[in-house]
């Protein structure tokens, strides 16, 4: 078997052993993680179309609701070939609909800024994108469920990863199990987590293999420590522009901005916005984006 599913089974062996002096109630149930492969873009794809789907068909309808008004007002009425034309189309023409700029497949990212792409009904899309996913997703599942239900795990498509979740019905069982050493090599089965909640569950790094995991700890720890010096220079350059007449007086090479020591309401004015008002403003969306970095840098980490 797989280096992934003798953890999963060692550690279901484990926990029902010490778990089984208090009881058969307490017995665990293991829930094992599986490889999914292209499931999870699947899905995240199918959650982007149903939001834009929602987003353009609230458009349409305001659209809609806007044509009839305006139709109504001026007493048209419907023609025969118009009749046979859905609602909708009578009071939104198609050039009219929500749409966006498809990404071309040899860019990174959209570019429908520039003009570059082709655009495409938003609704139309949409639609087809989630048949698509949804009939993925459903052929998916079934091999899914084929793979876990068999007996052996190296011809499964959606192979067990080197870790699981165990299910307990006492507490106590579950902090009994966590205690326990789980295998003689070191780093093996020694990451272990109680009480978490699914949305703080990072799924792509369940798969890291122990030495890995540490790597990226010991990265991230170097990347915080840079993040940390690197980020003392923007805060002192902004710190000194409270100060600014004192840096024209130090720094000839700033000498331009002179201007900025006349007399005058307009001059005092900017004055007192550089020195008094942007600084705190440019720190705060310093800050701001700080927070963003070492999230990402968290998700990336074995931390979850």
């Amino acid at each position: 078997m797989k280096r992934g599913w003798k953890c999963c089974l060692a550690v279901y062996q484990e926990v029902s052993g010490e778990s089984g002096s208090l009881g058969k109630s307490t017995c665990p149930t293991r829930a094992d993680n599986r490889n999914l492969r292209e499931m999870p873009a699947y899905h995240d794809r199918r959650e982007k179309a149903c939001k834009m789907l929602e987003s353009a068909q609230v458009t349409l309808i305001k659209l809609a609701q806007k044509g009839k008004t305006e139709k109504d007002k001026k007493g048209d009425t419907m023609t025969e070939i118009e009749k046979d034309i859905p609602l909708v189309d009578q009071l939104v023409p198609r050039s009219k609909r929500p749409t966006f700029t498809q990404k071309p497949k040899w860019a990174p990212f959209g570019l429908g800024w520039l003009g570059i792409g082709k655009k495409i009904d938003k609704i139309d899309w949409a639609r087809k994108e989630i048949a698509l996913c949804t009939e993925a997703l459903t052929k998916g599942r079934e091999q899914l469920k084929e793979d876990v239900n068999s007996v052996g795990a190296e011809q499964d498509y959606y192979p067990p990863l080197s870790s699981a979740f165990v299910h307990f019905n006492k507490q106590m069982a579950a902090h009994m199990a966590m205690q326990c050493l789980a295998h003689n090599r070191p780093y093996r089965m020694a990451e272990r987590y109680i009480e978490q909640a699914p949305q703080n569950v990072v799924w792509k790094n369940l798969s890291l293999n122990p030495y890995e995991a540490r790597f990226r700890m010991a990265a991230s720890y170097a990347i915080t420590a840079g993040l940390i010096v690197v980020w003392t220079f923007p805060v002192a350059f902004i710190s000194a522009l409270s100060s600014i007449n004192g840096l024209i007086n130090a720094y000839p090479w700033l000498s331009w901005l002179d201007f900025l020591e006349r007399d005058g309401f307009g001059y005092t004015l900017l004055r007192g916005v550089v020195s008094g008002v942007l600084p705190p403003i440019l720190l705060a969306l310093l800050m701001m984006g700080l927070p963003v970095i070492l999230r990402r840098e968290f998700v990336s980490d074995d931390l979850s």
